[in-house]
């Protein structure tokens, strides 16, 4: 919606929101006569099949007053109840105003047709329901069906369906929108949203049959089903022919939607959901843009027809958490064209485009997905992609009888494919590969990444050619067999840097590949040779290619803590046509891997060294409530003390921490000496952001920890009164809860361990003016942590690893000066400054997978804080209870602020 502007939708909806706290209720007869509602008002019916009919002869017409909401009901429980009959020949119609029509499903009978429009007399000459309303018609309820027309129906302004079947238990099959026998569906706009109930077992958006047809300007379809096991298949727009009544194929004619089209399936875990079916014998336009989303289901498709469908904008795909996808499935005669087409499939078996016996499709600019196989194609088919083809993970194309596929056709688009291309061994059909246009700026290639067979290919200059080996490929290959096979009768061609624009380098890379010294590698196989620069300069037997040699860093994730990077380069082998037909990389020396740490789990140790800053903040409460407090040294009772902080903390990457720590204690006074025992307690949450770093990029975390402690301290007045000397000794038990994504694979820990703490303090007192006091003080505190383990499992592409957290020992002093200002006997206020240095706060860790253990990167908050307070102190008359409150702000490498209360009582 755009700001400051009001809709149809936003119009219809809000009226439909308010107009129950205004509106006159009626409860009255059915209505078959023309009639005027001149104020709000809610219109029940109780014992008609319907509220408002159409008379066989008359036009019925029904007009609302200009800025007036009309809602109708039907409470009847027929099977066939509606709101409203448009059945008869004279028709229906609304005029000005807004019209709400609210129906739940109230019928006993197992196929319900309830619904909120019906129209439909069994022939094609039912009558005409026009809605010139000042809104969209609102429609809404728990009704199984939606409209049912024979007739035409339109909507001036539109129409909002909502059926809402979360609360019902009776299992139906819910159609939103079904129209046939040349009934036509007329509409600026559809805005359907349907939520199924816990037993229905079908969800259609809309449906048409029997030479049903449609016009619309927009449509946005969201279909949810809830999670429902019982559903079985979801249908966002469904046309279709019934091949026993061809008589009715006649009333059919072709489908244009002018405006933008959004169609949304998720939540059918068992279903086959299909966002789009068109096989009724027609024609079909989408001439806006089209996003079809697929989420969680079954089997999942965006688009399925054997019939001419051509999307004019831009066409998006979006599968997630689907056990089997296909973007694009077309069949018999079927032919698909699109301006372009981005296809983002997520889990699962996914399949972007996959063709047919005849079928066809055309993408004139870019094809982008992520999809397993990026095209399959069959029987006779043809998949031609004429520009930009685009991959964002391994994909594969796949040709079998005599299907084809062109990838970049017209030769000046743009190519970055990663996979590799296949045909079965009794294939007539082609791959054609165009590797790049040949502009300088347009980094095109071809990673290879697995044995591929193709008809064609020709890499453009500055397009790359870049083998990613792996030692299965290398081992599954004859010996007269390439890594790549060529059988068409047009040489491969390459580009030498004498070029217009450059070279066509080739590259090798992978890890893990025990070649020695000698050893070939067979790269390009090709059965009508292999040219540089022009198809008619045919390499001979003996030709270098070394000019072509080029190098690709590739780092292979080898486990969640592992990362290898390629043991090859350029210098590493020699590029030359073993023959005509056989282009060789030999090796001259091996070259050991390299393997690093995985970047990603440095938010391991973020999460690690998180630990420390919780536990500093526990361990200022207690002193901060002795130094801050009204006399320094507490008399006999109990205490009480808060603290909420939270802190952005100087590390490697972001660590941010939220920290609310409590503490409870009881004080003894000896000769004005204190001694006593305390229990610490708190929550903390913290957010984790890793550096950015190659391969997998920064990755974000978040955590909670709480813990528990014990603990006893003593506050020792010397025999001179001004001078202090503080310690404690504690231990207690800390959780630590983290979670994050590395490399792809969401990593959970949760360990419970000790945590131990100690401190050596001292502080002078004195009286600096006659309502000035001052505090000075030197504070050492020992923070420790014992080690932790955690095992994480991986994926079916990722390797687990077993994470190992070293012990913690955090050692920092601080020294500072507090000044209280005793303007009351009962309320003084103070100012602090602190200053802290942290000289060894290090986390540090190893990761072991199944080839070796690494060291993973540590972190530290050794350094610098600066720390300002002030806050106040309360004591009451009888000095027998003291509360005090203060605020702290840190900068350096603790930043941030915190508050705190305390209080204590003298018994």
């Amino acid at each position: 919606m755009q700001k400051g502007k009001l809709t149809p939708l936003a119009l219809a909806l809000g009226f439909a929101a308010t107009v129950n706290g205004f509106a006159a209720e009626v409860t009255g007869p059915h209505i078959q006569t023309s009639r005027a509602f001149d104020d709000d008002t809610i219109y029940t019916v109780t014992d008609n099949g319907s509220v408002i009919g159409s008379d066989d002869t008359n036009l019925v017409e029904i007009t609302i007053a200009a800025g007036k909401t009309l809602t109708l009901k039907n409470t009847d429980d027929n099977w066939q109840t509606r709101i409203l009959d448009g059945s008869n020949r004279g028709g229906l119609t609304f005029t000005g105003g807004n019209l709400v029509l609210r129906m739940d499903d109230t019928s006993t009978d197992s196929n319900s047709e309830q619904c909120f429009l019906r129209a439909t007399n069994g022939d094609a000459t039912t009558g005409t329901t026009t809605f010139n309303t000042d809104s969209a018609v609102v429609m809404e309820g728990s009704v199984p069906q939606g409209m049912t027309f024979h007739g035409d129906i339109n909507f001036k302004n539109g129409f909002v369906m909502n059926i809402d079947r979360s609360a019902g238990d009776a299992a139906r099959s819910i159609t939103a929108v079904l129209g046939q026998l040349g009934g036509t569906l007329t509409t600026t706009s559809a805005d359907i949203n349907i939520t199924a109930g816990k037993n229905d077992t079908s969800i259609t958006g809309i449906e048409f049959g029997y030479g049903g047809n449609l016009n619309a300007a927009s449509l946005n379809l969201q279909l949810n089903g809830s999670n429902a096991q019982s559903l079985k298949v979801v249908r966002g727009i469904n046309i279709w022919d019934h091949k026993d009544y061809p008589q009715y194929n006649q009333y059919g004619k072709d489908i244009t939607i002018a405006g933008p089209v959004t169609i949304t399936l998720q939540d059918v875990p068992s279903a086959s959901s299909y966002a789009v079916i068109l096989t009724a014998k027609r024609d079909y336009s989408f001439a806006g843009p089209t996003k079809l989303t697929v989420n969680t289901s079954n089997r999942g498709y965006g688009l399925v027809t054997n019939r001419k469908v051509d999307f004019t904008d831009d066409l998006t795909m979006d599968f997630s958490g689907n056990n089997y996808s296909w973007g694009i499935f077309a069949n018999a005669a079927g032919q698909v064209t699109a301006k372009t087409a981005s296809i983002n499939m997520q889990g699962g078996n996914s399949h972007a485009i996959w063709l047919k016996e005849n079928a066809s499709v055309a993408i004139a600019e870019a094809l982008k997905t992520n999809a397993h196989y990026a095209m399959v194609g069959q029987g006779e088919s043809t998949i031609d992609v004429q520009k930009d083809f685009i991959t964002t993970a391994r994909s594969g194309l796949s040709v079998q009888d005599k299907a084809k596929i062109f990838i970049n056709s017209s030769g000046s688009g743009k190519v970055q494919f990663s996979g590799f291309t296949e045909m079965d061994d009794k294939s007539e059909g082609q791959i054609v590969l165009n590797v790049g246009s040949g502009s300088v700026d347009e980094n095109s290639y071809w990673n290879v990444t697995d044995r591929s067979i193709l008809t064609n290919l020709a890499v453009a200059s500055k397009a790359s050619l870049n083998f990613l080996l792996t030692a299965d490929v290398l081992s599954s290959l004859a010996d007269d067999e390439a890594i790549v096979l060529v059988t068409g009768t047009t040489p491969v061609l390459l580009h030498s840097a004498a070029s217009a624009s450059g070279a066509s380098p080739i590259t090798l890379s992978g890890t893990g590949l025990k070649l020695n010294a000698g050893d070939e590698v067979r790269l390009i196989k090709s059965s009508a040779g292999i040219a540089l620069d022009k198809a008619d300069n045919r390499l001979a037997a003996g030709s270098s290619l070394d000019e072509l040699k080029g190098n690709l860093n590739v780092e292979h994730i080898a486990s969640l803590s592992r990362v290898q990077e390629t043991e090859l380069t350029k210098d590493d082998y020699d590029l030359k046509m073993k023959s005509e037909n056989m282009l060789v990389a030999t090796i001259k020396a091996k070259r050991p891997s390299v393997d690093k740490v995985n970047d990603q789990t440095n938010a391991l140790m973020q999460s690690s060294i998180a630990s420390a800053a919780t536990m500093y903040a526990a361990d200022e409460l207690l002193i901060d409530s002795t130094m801050k407090s009204r006399n320094g040294v507490r008399q006999t009772g109990p205490f009480a003390a808060a603290r909420v902080g939270k802190y952005d903390l100087d590390v490697r990457g972001d660590l941010e921490t939220n920290v609310i720590s409590g503490l409870l204690g009881y004080a003894v006074n000896l000769q004005g000496s204190e001694i006593g025992a305390f229990v610490e307690m708190g929550h903390g949450t913290y957010d984790t952001k890793t550096a950015a770093a190659s391969p997998l990029g920064k990755i974000r975390g978040d955590g909670k920890h709480n813990y528990v402690g014990l603990g006893v301290y003593g506050n020792y007045t010397t025999p001179w009164e001004w001078l202090h000397f503080t310690g404690y000794v504690k231990g207690g038990w800390l959780r630590n809860e983290f979670s994050a994504p590395i490399a792809g694979v969401s990593v959970d820990f949760d360990r419970t361990s000790n945590y131990w703490g100690a401190h050596l303090g001292m502080y002078g007192e004195v009286q600096a003016a006659e309502k000035i006091k001052n505090r000075t003080f030197l504070n050492y505190f020992y923070d420790g942590r014992e080690s932790e383990s955690y095992e994480a499992s991986g994926s079916s592409a990722v390797a687990g690893a077993r994470f190992h957290f070293d012990a913690l020992n955090v050692h920092r002093v601080q020294a500072g000066s507090l000044f209280e200002y005793q303007h009351s006997s009962a309320l003084r206020p103070y100012a602090a400054v602190t200053y802290e240095y942290a000289f060894k706060a290090d986390a540090e860790g190893s990761a072991r997978d199944h080839i070796g253990t690494l060291a993973m990167n540590g972190t530290d908050l050794e350094g610098s804080t600066g720390i300002l307070s002030l806050g106040w102190t309360f004591m009451n008359r009888a000095k027998t209870f003291e509360f005090d409150g203060g605020v702290n702000g840190y900068v350096g490498v603790r930043k941030g602020v915190s508050a705190q209360l305390q209080a204590a009582w003298k018994f």
